[in-house]
């Protein structure tokens, strides 16, 4: 992975042709993955079971050792223990967690979603506030803890494995493999529309210190691919029948914008570690995490989201 200053100190060509061309087989990497990985996402998600399990499972694993190396972790035992915290997870603690928490009722009240999420949240950064009991311990453990980035990898472990765990969660309500899907391909909508858009028209800065590429005319367009595909995909499927087109309007609006926001959290991280790319497994996207920073939250939204309109 090269730095973000190793990249502005990278002499750039005058010559457009060059310039040109980089973009063009950048896109066609893009363009080739999707078209490889999609096919195979789609049948484990149709498929189910141990199908959609290895997979998230895998994705779990993989994208906690991108995040581990992006804070400079490189110990075995640790990228063991946080990788496997994470599949762990995605395996039955988060499923358990939330199942166990939102079946008292058939609609989810805010401040149950509030002790569920919030709640879990404190009590992890509580863990912080005890650094001072570790003084006796050996000197490498208590250096591994007290090191700042310590938090980032105890709270970005479990933002990774209960995210997914929606996708569970998820596949399995009624119509679950249409319901996952959508997601999935809203979120795509979502990416490529900003991309395109603000690749070409795009002007206004969005979070310059943050990534400079993003625009406001390419969020824009992201909200509006949303909702646009959203409508397109329920109206095609039997998912019409279980909610109205201003629900289906509010689901792809907030897909959307959990899309970008999750975007947006992760090229924060990449910003602090100075690096433009958490990996390089999946030609023209980066790493795992640079593909799944987009769905994790929409993930959560969505299987909320499914409880919550198709009562109203």
């Amino acid at each position: 992975m090269k730095s973000l200053d190793e990249l502005a100190t990278d002499p750039v060509s005058s010559d457009s042709d060059e310039t040109s061309t980089t973009r063009k087989n950048n896109l066609t990497n893009r363009v080739v993955s999707a078209v490889i990985a999609f096919p195979f996402l789609f049948i484990c998600i149709w498929q189910g079971g141990i199908w959609l399990i290895v997979l998230l499972v895998a994705l779990a694993i993989l994208g906690t050792l991108e995040l581990l190396a992006l804070f400079g972790i490189r110990s075995v035992w640790l990228r063991a223990l946080w990788s496997g915290f994470a599949a762990v997870i995605v395996l039955d603690l988060g499923s358990w967690i939330l199942t166990w928490v939102l079946s008292t009722s058939e609609t989810v009240p805010i401040w149950t979603l509030f002790f569920c999420y919030f709640g879990l949240g404190i009590v992890l950064l509580s863990f912080w506030f005890l650094i001072d009991a570790l003084k006796s311990r050996p000197r490498s453990l208590q250096a591994y803890i007290t090191n700042k980035n310590a938090l980032f990898i105890m709270v970005g472990s479990l933002y990774i494995g209960l995210t997914l765990s929606h996708a569970i969660l998820l596949r399995n309500l009624d119509n679950g493999e249409l319901w996952l899907s959508l997601a999935v391909i809203a979120v795509f909508a979502v990416d490529s529309s900003a991309y395109f858009v603000g690749s070409c028209i795009g002007k206004r800065q969005m979070a310059p210190k943050i990534s400079p590429n993003k625009t406001w005319e390419g969020a824009i367009a992201g909200m509006a691919g949303g909702v646009i595909t959203v409508l397109a995909f329920t109206s095609l499927s039997s998912l019409s029948l279980s909610i109205n087109v201003g629900n289906v309007t509010s689901l792809g609006l907030v897909i959307g914008l959990a899309a970008q926001v999750g975007d947006l959290i992760e090229s924060k991280i990449k910003r602090m570690q100075n690096v433009k790319e958490s990996g390089g497994l999946i030609p023209g996207h980066g790493g795992v995490l640079d593909r799944l920073d987009s769905v994790l939250l929409p993930l959560v939204f969505v299987y909320h989201g499914v409880g919550w309109l198709t009562i109203l």
